[in-house]
C-alpha cells in the first residue's frame, strides 16, 4: 500500500499479481511511474480539490482491475495510456470521477463500469476531450460529462441495457455538455462549413 504522505511519486511499478492500494489520506498526489504487471489497483482519492493524477510520459500497462473511489484524473500526453484493463469507477458517492486531462488515455480495449452509491453516481468527465475504449457500463444515476469532447466505445451498457449503435446526445438523461457518445461501427464524414446540431 502507498499511503500519506505520498505526494509525488515518479518511480516504476511491478504488481506481481497482488493488490496494490493507493490511499493519501484525503490529499492530492501524483503517480508519474509506469504502473505495470498484473493484479488488481485501488485507488482511495478525495474530490475535486485532492485528486489523484496519473501523469508521466510512459504508458501503464498493467494488465487487471482498476477500482477507483474519489476523483482520479488522467494526465499522461494524448495517446500514452494512463489506464487499462476493467476500470471500475464509484461506490462512494458523488465526487468518484474518472477526469480527462488529455485526449486518449484509456487504452483502446478496456473497459469502464461507473457504479452508483446512495451518496451520488460516479461520472466519466472529458473536459472537451476525446477517447476510445471497448465497453462503457453505466449504472442508473451514473453519467458522462463531455464539456464539448466525444466518447467513442464499440459497446454501450446503461441501466442493464444494451444500447444500439449511434450517436448519442445530451437528450438523454445520462450524459451531459455539449459533446457526444459514438457507439458502434458509426461512419464518419468528413464536413466543412456550419452544421446544424442533430438536436
Amino acid at each position: 500500500e502507498f499511503a500519506y504522505p505520498i505526494g509525488t511519486f515518479a518511480a516504476p511499478v511491478i504488481n506481481r499479481g497482488h493488490t496494490l492500494t493507493l490511499n493519501n489520506g484525503g490529499n492530492a498526489f501524483n503517480l508519474s511511474g509506469p504502473i505495470s504487471g498484473t493484479g488488481r489497483v485501488e485507488v482511495y482519492a478525495a474530490g475535486p480539490n485532492a485528486p489523484l493524477v496519473l501523469d508521466g510520459k510512459d504508458a501503464n500497462t498493467l494488465n487487471g482491475t482498476g477500482a477507483v473511489r474519489g476523483r482520479v484524473v488522467l494526465a499522461k500526453p494524448p495517446g500514452i495510456a494512463a489506464m487499462s484493463g476493467t476500470i471500475v469507477v464509484g461506490g462512494s458517492g458523488e465526487h468518484d470521477a474518472l477526469v480527462l486531462g488529455a485526449s486518449n488515455q484509456i487504452h483502446d480495449d478496456a473497459t469502464v463500469e461507473l457504479l452508483a452509491a446512495k451518496a451520488g453516481g460516479a461520472g466519466l468527465v472529458l473536459n472537451g476531450h476525446s477517447d476510445t475504449f471497448a465497453r462503457l457500463t453505466l449504472a442508473p444515476g451514473t453519467r458522462v460529462l463531455t464539456g464539448g469532447g466525444v466518447l467513442s466505445v464499440r459497446e454501450l451498457v446503461v441501466g442493464g441495457k444494451n444500447m444500439p449503435r449511434g450517436i448519442y446526445t445530451s437528450s438523454t438523461g445520462w450524459l451531459d455538455g455539449g459533446g457526444y457518445v459514438v457507439v458502434g461501427d458509426v461512419k464518419r464524414i468528413e464536413v466543412k462549413g456550419a452544421v446544424d446540431d442533430p438536436d
